[in-house]
């Protein structure tokens, strides 16, 4: 009778370094003939990101978020991707835009702490309350963008993830983005280094801007007019609930920076 050998167990591949993953969607835009993200994603240590917000690495376009009481945070910058819509169809359109982008996209990177999972790039952005660029109050933003960010962390619990992302095109070299991303990645990994803890790093922030408030007389009596006129309609049935809103203005006395004032209040907000 001939034995049959037993199978040897097979060894889990090794994952794919940064440069190994960047090669991997440019051969994926090179056979689908679409510009393809690489998202390599890796364990860090615990950083504020608040801090990492106020390094700006990467340049240009930041993000942040961050919700104290259950200690999830979203940090990021840079943009591998920029998306811009308009028109009443641009949710659609948007939609259209970003599904496909993030769905084809080529992940991977080191081993992540259980628990923590990644499975792809983040778009982060938004949409303003006007379809027309020139009736929105918010210059520069448009009524909708989406960034893919160059880099991101983020944070559950006592756990955290880096991501670095970068778009490579069907017949370009590779090369370029592949430095850029080893570049930004270097950087990332030493703002974690040196970002401290959240409450360590209150003070490193710069002292919280002074604001003079400007509201007119006629402006707070079309508010009180506003309000009468809603509480008037509900009582009558006309409305059974309403959101007003307000423009205020606030002159910043000194050079501004929203990082004193994020830290100001995620302290007093932890549950927002």
């Amino acid at each position: 009778m001939q034995s049959i050998p037993e199978p040897h167990p097979t060894r889990p591949s090794a994952p794919p370094t940064l440069e190994e993953l960047c090669h991997r969607a440019q051969r994926r835009a090179e056979a689908t003939n679409r510009p393809t993200l690489a998202c390599f994603a890796f364990p860090v240590g615990r950083a504020d990101p608040l801090r990492l917000a106020g390094l700006n690495l990467a340049g240009g376009f930041r993000f942040f978020w961050q919700f104290p009481r259950e200690n999830f945070a979203l940090v990021a910058g840079g943009a591998a991707v920029r998306l811009r819509t308009e028109g009443p169809e641009r949710f659609g359109a948007m939609s259209e835009r970003v599904e496909p982008l993030l769905r084809e996209a080529v992940s991977g990177g080191a081993e992540l702490p259980e628990g923590l999972e990644v499975a792809g790039p983040y778009a982060l952005g938004g949409f303003s309350f006007f379809d027309d660029p020139e009736e929105s109050r918010w210059p520069g933003f448009g009524p909708a963008q989406f960034v893919v960010p160059e880099w991101m962390m983020l944070r559950e619990g006592a756990k955290a993830v880096g991501m670095l992302n970068g778009l490579f095109s069907p017949g370009e070299s590779p090369s370029r983005t592949i430095e850029r991303m080893a570049r930004v990645a270097a950087e990332f990994s030493g703002a974690v280094q040196s970002a401290g803890t959240d409450e360590a790093v209150l003070e490193a922030l710069g002292p919280r801007p002074a604001f003079a408030f400007v509201d007119g007389v006629e402006g707070h009596r079309h508010w009180i007019e506003m309000v009468n006129s809603a509480l008037a309609e509900i009582r009558e049935g006309t409305l059974a609930k309403v959101v007003l809103a307000r423009q205020v203005e606030l002159i910043c006395r000194t050079e501004p920076s929203p990082l004193p004032i994020l830290a100001q209040l995620r302290r007093a907000y932890p549950d927002c």
